[in-house]
Parts: structure tokens; C-alpha cells; sequence
């Protein structure tokens, strides 16, 4: 069952967040993940969201994110965007 990385990110610092951008994708793709969406300009239908950026990455399994969000290079890319973003990070569970 695919499992969905879904980040709600409020930049604080776009120098220092665009600098993680390459080393985020190579290791996501390191741990199968594939990046959905990345959109500063999304639309938002119905009820109320307050973020300069939405993410969704799908990887093939919860194993796999996990291994991924958990693994020692990602922990390291966490310290920075906590320091350049207020995130919201959700694991969402595809369909079987």
C-alpha cells in the first residue's frame, strides 16, 4: 500500500530551505519516493490553509517512508528545516 509524505510549510528562510532542495530530492529518491507536487501557488477549495508551500511525495510503502523520515541524512535535513520553515508533515495512507 503507497504511503504519502503531505508537508504544509510556512518558509521562514527561502535561502536556507532552497539549499536543502537538490540533497532532499536525490535522497528521497534514494528510498523510492517520488515527489507528486511541489506548489507555492495551490488553490485551496474549501476551508482554510495558511502555507507558502505544500509537498507530497509518494513512496511505495509505510517501510519505505519510514526508512526515509527516520534515517540518519534525513534527521540531519530536519534540523535545517525546522530552522528555515513552521512545518506540518503527514503520512497518509494510499489505497490498496
Amino acid at each position: 500500500m503507497p504511503a504519502y509524505y503531505i508537508a504544509q510549510m510556512t518558509i521562514k528562510d527561502e535561502q536556507r530551505y532552497v539549499s536543502l532542495r537538490t540533497r532532499s530530492t536525490e535522497l528521497i529518491k534514494k528510498f523510492n519516493g517520488t515527489v507528486l507536487a511541489a506548489d507555492s501557488n495551490y488553490i485551496v477549495a474549501a476551508g482554510e490553509l495558511d502555507a507558502s508551500r505544500v509537498i507530497i511525495i509518494e513512496f511505495p510503502s509505510e517501510d519505505d517512508f519510514n526508512a526515509f523520515y527516520y534515517s540518519p541524512e534525513y534527521e540531519e535535513q530536519k534540523v535545517i528545516i525546522r530552522e528555515a520553515a513552521e512545518t506540518t508533515i503527514l503520512l497518509v495512507h494510499g489505497l490498496e
